[in-house]
């Protein structure tokens, strides 16, 4: 998963908060495909870019679901 230091190539990482996040890395930032879990249980799942949802995902929050187009973390529809 490392590559000259950074994050690279499809791993999961948990971050101090208890989030965590299993996908694809691109220079430490979380790109391309995964699922990222908060510790409160919402998960998104689907594309990043630059550490955001970033494309088409779907989040879930206790019973609700967005699936969509995302951008920079904002739900578009």
């Amino acid at each position: 998963m490392f590559s000259n230091g950074k994050k690279n190539g499809h791993g999961k990482y948990v971050f101090n908060n208890d989030d965590v996040y299993d996908g694809n890395w691109l220079d430490d930032t979380m790109s391309g495909t995964g699922t990222y879990k908060f510790a409160n249980g919402d998960t998104y799942t689907g594309e990043f870019s630059n550490n955001q949802f970033n494309g088409t995902g779907t989040y879930k929050k206790d019973d609700k679901e967005y699936s969509g187009t995302w951008s920079n973390n904002e739900y578009k529809q």
